[in-house]
């Protein structure tokens, strides 16, 4: 994929200062959004495009989502052509197995690779990434 026909943007649960702050301790190269309200994971999910899971208070699950008002958006990443049509969807599954969240997540690379090979109609041989999560393809 040329960086031409891709768009990236992080979301996150925290608000827009917070954001702001990651992208530049993390020297992210792309935009990120606070979104602490979810209002993007809702609008994904009334599409059918992605059902991210929020922990929210009182969920014994997720031992920071205390520190969250409205509840804390598990990772997730979709992708999505221009036609709307998810090419890869990927939702964190919070547990023991993957620190509630904080490990177990798709390798960026691999995510790439299976978004070219489905592009191009070949999917053998594609190594699926994490196995602490639900993946679609």
């Amino acid at each position: 994929m040329k960086s031409s026909d891709v768009a990236v943007y992080g979301v996150t649960a925290q608000p827009q200062e917070e954001a702001d702050k990651a992208v530049t301790q993390l020297r992210l190269h792309y935009k990120t959004y606070g979104d602490p309200d979810h209002k993007l994971a809702t609008h994904l999910k009334d599409k059918g495009l992605l059902d991210v899971i929020i922990a929210r208070q009182g969920d014994s699950r997720h031992p920071k989502v205390k520190d969250y008002k409205d509840g804390m958006a598990q990772p997730a990443v979709v992708v999505v052509n221009r036609e709307g049509a998810v090419l890869y969807s990927f939702i964190v599954t919070p547990g023991l197995s993957n620190a509630y969240g904080a490990t177990g997540r798709p390798n960026p690379k691999e995510v790439c690779q299976l978004i070219q090979a489905k592009l191009s109609g070949s999917t053998e041989n594609v190594k699926m990434p994490s196995k602490y999560g639900v993946f679609k393809f």
